[in-house]
């Protein structure tokens, strides 16, 4: 990549800089849900940018009215997360575009478990969820895909709920692994009413030849399948 350096009114020139690795551009979501006797629950989340990430997630807060910030991001979250609603939101580094971006926020609902007799089925992949294929619904492509940065996205959900409730867990852990980059899926007993769900995407490469694009769609259709 070429970056541009301005010494002064008078002076400037470009420079060839290495590309940024996908460690060097993560993004780290880490949540907190409580489930009552009702079925409702009650959480926290917070959420760290790094590199790529924190610089875009950093200008499309500042472009927004100071008044208006919670609201817009509040308003994001119903959308991605339908029935959350959250509030108490803060950020930390919003000025600083050296450093990471931090939100935290406060999260409730009473609509997340679907009810079968006596079966209650919470899935967190609601939570953690994958966007790529709407982006990429053509059978095939005219021309490359050039992505702007490789990336990492890890989730990691922490479930508590009452003692007297049994968890069945129906899925074991999963690793797929292509050229393109990984994707993991973990769920783990933490306690005797605690789960810990964990999801890890990586990204690695920046271009995806035309010829390679039906084994790029298998792959990022694979992990929305996952999520479900």
């Amino acid at each position: 990549r070429f970056a541009l350096v301005i010494q002064n009114e008078d002076s400037a020139y470009f420079r060839k800089t290495p590309a940024s690795t996908s460690n060097d551009n993560r993004i780290h979501r880490n949540w907190t849900i409580h489930f009552d006797s009702t079925g409702s629950l009650k959480g926290s989340f917070k959420w760290n940018y790094q590199g790529i990430p924190a610089t875009e997630k950093r200008l499309d807060i500042r472009s927004m009215h100071p008044r208006e910030i919670t609201a817009s991001l509040s308003r994001e979250m119903l959308r991605r997360y339908p029935d959350y609603h959250c509030n108490d939101l803060k950020f930390d580094g919003l000025k600083d575009f050296g450093n990471q971006l931090i939100i935290t926020g406060c999260l409730v609902s009473s609509n997340q478990l679907s009810h079968r007799d006596s079966v209650l089925t919470y899935q967190p992949g609601s939570l953690s969820h994958f966007e790529w294929h709407e982006l990429f619904g053509e059978i095939d492509r005219k021309f490359d895909i050039e992505l702007h940065f490789t990336l990492q996205i890890t989730d990691k959900i922490q479930v508590i709920y009452p003692f007297h409730w049994k968890p069945d867990i129906p899925f074991s852990n999963r690793k797929m692994k292509r050229q393109f980059g990984i994707v993991e899926y973990g769920i783990e007993q933490a306690d005797s009413n605690c789960l810990h769900f964990k999801r890890h995407f990586q990204w690695d490469t920046m271009y995806v030849k035309k010829e390679n694009y039906a084994r790029f769609k298998a792959f990022i259709n694979q992990i929305a399948e996952y999520d479900r």
